[in-house]
Parts: structure tokens; sequence; C-alpha cells
């Protein structure tokens, strides 16, 4: 009883705020907002589930900001999560187009792939799907390596699309290649630790590398 009450409290505070974002964008001056106050606003209904609405929001900033990126990736990592990577896709194949490849982008247009490789009902677009995911995990990867500076900043934008190369390659049976990728992401993630960086992003790294190169106990104690 107590959970189900907490559940349903949960519930009603979560739409008092999606009530309030309503407010704030009825409200919103749309014609003197800098990208910045449309971000903070699509941040907050993307944290209540409001995936949609953010993106209409996302697509008003872009009206008056038409070249700024980070809008770009936020209306496209709002459909990612409304559960339109097709539409995601196409936001975000423009932004690479015009030069913008940096690993945030690269790296949404990837899981934009590998969603729609999990959608896919026929072998050839599965696989069609997934070889487009590799290859930019693989570029957003690749692009942090050749910075080379070894800063924590720049280490914490490798492993995310390092681990999603490994498991791409691990569920397709390419299981050298996974191994490869997987060894590289804990080593990236060991030497964050010796920065005094960690996060729970960096244990479920360490626990997904160790169960692709199949060491369950590591995982099993990375996932504790």
């Amino acid at each position: 009883q107590f959970v189900a009450l907490t559940d349903w409290r949960m519930s009603q505070l979560a739409k008092r705020h999606t009530l309030s974002l309503r407010q704030q964008w009825r409200v919103f001056d749309r014609q003197n907002s800098s990208p910045q106050a449309y971000l903070e606003l699509c941040g907050r209904m993307i944290q209540v589930g409001e995936f949609l609405l953010a993106h209409d929001v996302a697509k008003e900033g872009l009206g008056k900001h038409k070249n700024d990126c980070f809008l770009s990736q936020t209306a496209a990592h709002a459909l990612c999560k409304a559960g339109s990577p097709m539409m995601a896709t196409k936001i975000l194949e423009e932004l690479v187009t015009s030069g913008v490849r940096d690993v945030e982008t690269q790296s949404l247009l990837a899981s934009a792939y590998k969603d729609l490789c999990e959608y896919s009902t026929s072998e050839e677009s599965k696989f069609r799907y997934a070889d487009l995911a590799i290859a930019r995990y693989e570029e957003a990867y690749n692009a942090q390596v050749l910075k080379g500076s070894g800063k924590s900043e720049d280490l914490e934008k490798q492993y995310y699309p390092c681990i999603n190369v490994a498991f791409m390659h691990f569920m397709f049976h390419h299981f050298d290649d996974a191994n490869i990728y997987a060894k590289k992401a804990r080593e990236i993630c060991l030497k964050l630790r010796k920065k005094e960086k960690d996060s729970y992003w960096i244990e479920a790294t360490e626990a997904e590398a160790s169960l692709i190169l199949g060491q369950v106990e590591a995982a099993t104690e990375s996932y504790e």
C-alpha cells in the first residue's frame, strides 16, 4: 500500500510539473528568448517525459535561431525518446552534412540508427542500420581519441561511443571486434578512476564491458 501511495504521489507530482511547463510554454517569450532559454525549457520537459512537447519547443526555437546545433540535437533527442528515431535521423543527418561532427551529434545519430535497427522487421534493414550505427559511434570515438589530450572531459566523451561500438559488434556476432572495443572502454574507465572520476555511467560501462568479455563476476561487482 505504501509503494502504491508513493507511486500515486509521484505521478501526481509529475502531472503538476507537466501542467506548469505547459503554462510556462504558453507565456514563453518566443520572439525574444535566447537559444539557452529554449534549451532549458526543453530539458525540463524531457525530464518529466513530455518528449513531443519538448520537440515542438526546440523546433520553435530553431525557427528563431536557425543554426543552433544544440537546439537541433535536443529536437532529435526528444524525438528518439518519443519513439520516432526516423524523424530524428533526418535532423541529425542534416547537422552532420553541414559539418557538425562533434561526439554528441555523432552519438545521437548512432543511437537513432541503433533504435531503427531494433525496430526493423527485416534482416536486411537490421544489418544496414547496425552498420550505420557502428560507423557513427566509431567516428565519434575516433574523433575524441585524435584529440589525445588525456583530460577527464575528453575521456568522458570516449567511453560512451566506445562501449556502444562493442555492444553493436557483439549483438551481430563480431566477437573479436566486440572484445577489442570492450577492453578499450574499460581502459578509459580505469583512467577516469585514476583521475578520481566516478559515476553511475562509468560503473555501468565497466559492467557492460565485462559482460561482453565474458567476465561475469567482474560485471556483477560493477552492477552491485
